[in-house]
């Protein structure tokens, strides 16, 4: 009796639907009882007497050990009638001598049909006793004593078999089963049947089987859910949200996404600036990339350093980034690609607040490889940040 783990080793066949033949390993412990018997007597009930084979085979009568043992297995009538040695003071199960196990085997099956499968298989038991075929001394030639032999026992188990699956409703076992037996499937299915999983009511990308927002506005960024991203977790999506970073202390939020804190002294009574003439000096210009390129040139670099000393000369003044191509999702995308550089060059290496730009992209008016600049106007507005339209297609 024995507890066994069995673990295939061998890998999926990905170009296959099913494999057809698994290799497999076992490895268990146990326990075993045993009662050996030996063929000790003869018919009359007297032990064999061996002299007349021994006396042949001193006068040089057998050719061979082989002929000795044949003329032995002769004498034996195949009676098994005499207890052989047995530990006395071992524990004893059903009758016999009990002792602990360990199995380790290798085998192989062969899948013939959903439900028949051929296997084959060899294991190993290791009981670490000497007395399973009744036989514990061994005399060492040359010095004619007998000592315990230290050689234990072992037996090898080798079996060929079919393993049926029965039941009305029985399957292939796991270990037949590749990982992409249901993608598989689906190619495999004509495309006149209709599958839900096929659609996507909102055009989020997200199929409706795993649309946990089936109902996203078109042209909103969703994540792997179909869900509009909420970067600060305020419970409002990126799209609704007029204050796109609000601090978790601030929350909970309106409908907007504005939290609730009240202004910091220094602010609350501070007269807002309105944009004066001078912002008439922040230059307009326009950005060249290379060809499905986000990346500034040393040229576009130079053009924006005079547009940072223009800003810095008029602190109060904003600029708008405007970012063109709306033919395809790839160009709306690296027109987003583009003025985010733009704005993040303008911040990170001239220090200019990013709250003083305005950021568009997806424009149709232009060059889809040209990034346009020019002063805000007093009272335009928009947003310095938001989120790209096709996260999966940026730079």
């Amino acid at each position: 009796m024995s507890l066994q783990v069995v673990a295939a080793i061998n890998n999926l066949k990905f170009h296959n639907a099913r494999n057809k033949v698994s290799y497999y390993a076992l490895a268990g412990v146990g326990v075993s009882s045993y009662k050996t018997m030996v063929d000790a007597l003869d018919a009359s009930g007297k032990p064999y007497d061996f002299t007349a084979i021994n006396n042949l085979a001193q006068q040089g009568y057998y050719d061979n050990r082989k002929d000795i043992e044949k003329a032995l297995k002769g004498l034996f009538d195949g009676k098994y009638e005499t207890a052989a040695e047995s530990y006395g003071d071992r524990s004893k199960l059903g009758g016999g001598t009990a002792r602990g196990m360990a199995t380790v085997g290798f085998g192989t099956q062969i899948r013939l049909s959903k439900k028949v499968s051929l296997s084959v298989e060899d294991k190993v038991t290791f009981a670490g006793d000497d007395l399973l075929d009744g036989q514990r001394w061994q005399e060492w030639p040359g010095n004619g004593t007998s000592v315990l032999s230290s050689d234990k026992d072992n037996y090898n188990y080798f079996s060929v078999g079919l393993g049926v699956n029965i039941g009305g409703k029985s399957v292939d076992p796991l270990w037949w089963m590749n990982a992409l037996d249901y993608s598989y499937n689906e190619m495999k299915r004509p495309k006149t049947q209709a599958n839900p999983c096929d659609k996507d009511a909102d055009g989020d990308g997200i199929s409706d089987c795993f649309d946990r927002c089936p109902n996203t506005p078109g042209g909103v960024s969703v994540d792997s859910h179909g869900c509009p991203f909420d970067t600060d977790g305020d419970g409002v999506p990126d799209y609704k949200d007029k204050q796109l970073i609000t601090p978790t202390e601030c929350q909970p939020v309106d409908a907007d996404g504005v939290g609730k804190c009240p202004d910091p002294e220094c602010c609350k009574n501070r007269v807002p600036q309105t944009e004066g003439p001078a912002c008439g000096s922040i230059p307009s210009g326009s950005l060249s990339f290379a060809s499905g390129a986000a990346k500034l040139s040393s040229s576009a670099m130079s053009q924006l350093n005079a547009l940072t000393g223009a800003m810095k000369a008029n602190p109060n003044c904003r600029a708008v980034i405007i970012g063109n191509g709306s033919g395809s999702k790839v160009d709306q995308q690296r027109s987003w690609d583009r003025v985010n550089s733009v704005i993040n060059y303008m911040v990170d290496k001239q220090g200019i607040d990013r709250d003083r730009f305005i950021f568009q992209y997806g424009k149709s008016n232009g060059d889809k490889d040209a990034v346009d600049y020019r002063s805000a106007g007093q009272d335009e507005t928009g947003p310095s940040n938001t989120p790209p339209p096709f996260p999966n297609l940026r730079k």
